[in-house]
């Protein structure tokens, strides 16, 4: 059986991929292990959420991805969440509820991305591969063009950046 100390680590590991190749009974002995250490720390319960969702464990992934959010005090860690939640909630028929956790975590990765292409982000590069990966899985999953959604959020997010005095101006005709 898995120890405390290899479900930590193999939690990191399923994050990064759809096909962890370990069977769904690994994955919930290893998630139900993170949830029952670690339900102090948003980083283990989200990777026992991760576990679940891999293993196929839906409902049970919800409920510990949404436990993350509540425990997490790191914003970088709570955006990589979005994306899980999205998945799940795909999974789980919910296609509204996924598209908005989806559209979440598009619209902070976009604001993440560096407006210089030559410098690094500021996100600690742990969080910023996790969310790419996780970012590129929810796309497919949701059979949505990546990169047509990173610039739809872009333009939103610099309407929402434009202040309502610079609109004042404008003739109203």
């Amino acid at each position: 059986a898995p120890t405390f100390a290899d479900s930590d680590k193999l939690g990191l590991i399923v994050a990064g991929g759809a096909d962890s190749g370990l069977d769904p009974e690994t994955l919930r002995s290893m998630g139900g292990q993170l949830w029952r250490y670690g339900n102090s720390g948003a980083q283990k319960v989200r990777a026992a959420g991760a576990c679940s969702l891999r293993a196929g464990r839906y409902e049970e992934a919800l409920e510990r991805l949404m436990r993350s959010l509540e425990l997490s005090d790191r914003e970088e860690a709570t955006q990589t969440g979005y994306f899980w939640l999205a998945m799940v909630h795909h999974h789980l028929g919910n296609a509204e509820e996924s598209r908005q956790w989806y559209d979440k975590g598009v619209e902070a990765l976009q604001r993440a991305v560096p407006s210089d292409p030559g410098q690094p982000t500021s996100k600690h590069p742990y969080y910023w591969l996790q969310w790419n990966v996780l970012f590129r899985e929810a796309s497919d999953l949701l059979g949505l063009d990546p990169e047509e959604e990173l610039l739809k959020a872009k333009t939103r997010n610099e309407t929402a950046e434009v202040p309502a005095s610079a609109n004042e101006g404008e003739s109203k005709e």
